[in-house]
């Protein structure tokens, strides 16, 4: 289930209120993609010699980076 933080809504057609919703909107997308704020770990992460490891319940690696 995705998670919802905020609703973006336009209450007028007005060049500020769009502008602060595009605003929002590239601030989250950033968010997202890990380039503002603090990333949030919704599972297990393994960090090992310089590797991140995403491990899901039976062992088997799902998604990895860094030497594997």
């Amino acid at each position: 289930m995705s998670e919802v933080k905020t609703f973006y809504h336009i209450s007028s057609l007005t060049l500020q209120e769009i502008n602060l919703v595009l605003s929002q909107l590239g601030n989250r997308l950033d968010q997202i993609e890990g380039y503002r704020g603090e990333p949030i770990f919704r599972s297990d992460v393994t960090f090992e010699e310089s590797e991140a490891k995403y491990i899901d319940s039976t062992g088997t690696i799902i998604h990895s980076f860094g030497g594997i």
